[in-house]
């Protein structure tokens, strides 16, 4: 999770020289960023959470609400830098609340072996289709591949070059989310997947959403809510897209996203976004455990 937090870094300064290019930022802003990169790669020994044991699976209660860490500042630096992850589940009436464990293999597995293969790394997802298998496999910044195998296995062509990073089915059809955000790239897509006149399978684009992709929830039976790196989007199968909100959660690398009376609620690295309805908006707030906010003399 550190080389997240190096590269996402990197990447706003980099983005920042980029603007100082086109003239729009003065180089003093580039310097206070190049500053800022320091700290973010090497944080001073004082700038970490205070640390507490807590259960792999908790509701709410008791988290403290804090206002989101602005971008730069010493506590999202500790907050970026952050060894914990939290994934939200709807449950009944109550948000639960998970530690994130990556996995960077589908949980469901092939029911056959495929051969070693340079195409075949990365993280992995698959789905089963009428005909075989739809697999992608995602190597972040070094690319991905999405695959069609038969039944058995011993058949196999490929589909696309996206980086899918989760499946969908929606009224029997299969979409996918597709993106990757790396240094001052960031970029997704609403991908379908179906076979063409001749029986071969496709992966186009239905919708382009600007930002990449980290998490999805689907809101009705033709729309999905979507959490990108930097905003929530309201992602319609047609094609259509709108910006809900425009997040502070800025390289804390959401993964979930869950509903309950309006309020939606985001799991990410450090703290659980919390966004109530205000207006035509959201008003955005971060929930984080009893003791655990990130202030730069926080284990001084």
């Amino acid at each position: 999770m550190k080389i997240h937090s190096h590269l996402c870094g990197v990447a706003i300064f980099l983005n920042s020289l980029s603007e100082y290019g086109k003239k729009r930022v003065p180089m003093r802003s580039v310097l206070i960023r190049l500053f800022g990169m320091f700290v973010f790669l090497f944080p001073p020994a004082g700038c970490l959470q205070t640390r507490q044991h807590l259960p792999d699976v908790s509701n709410l209660d008791g988290w403290i609400s804090i206002p989101p860490y602005k971008v730069w500042s010493p506590e999202w630096h500790c907050a970026a830098g952050s060894q914990s992850a939290w994934k939200v589940v709807g449950d009944k009436d109550e948000i639960l609340v998970k530690k994130d464990i990556q996995n960077s293999e589908s949980d469901v597995p092939f029911p056959f072996t495929i051969e070693n293969s340079r195409d075949f790394l990365g993280n992995r997802r698959i789905f089963q289709v009428s005909d075989g298998w739809i697999a992608a496999y995602n190597k972040g910044e070094w690319g991905g591949s999405v695959w069609w195998f038969s039944e058995d296995g011993k058949k196999h062509s490929k589909i696309s070059e996206m980086q899918i990073t989760e499946f969908i089915k929606i009224h029997g059809q299969l979409y996918a989310l597709s993106g990757l955000a790396h240094k001052t790239l960031s970029e997704g897509y609403l991908l379908k997947l179906e076979k063409n006149r001749n029986g071969i399978w496709t992966a186009n684009i239905i919708a382009e959403l600007k930002d990449a992709p980290y998490a999805y929830l689907k809101k009705t039976d033709a729309s999905l809510l979507v959490v990108t790196s930097e905003m929530l989007l309201l992602v319609f199968i047609t094609g259509r897209t709108e910006i809900l909100h425009q997040g502070a959660w800025k390289c804390l690398y959401p993964n979930s996203v869950a509903v309950r009376g309006g309020v939606i609620y985001i799991g990410m690295r450090y703290a659980v976004a919390r966004l109530i309805p205000a207006g035509a908006g959201y008003k955005e707030e971060w929930l984080v455990p009893p003791k655990y906010e990130c202030t730069p003399s926080a284990d001084k």
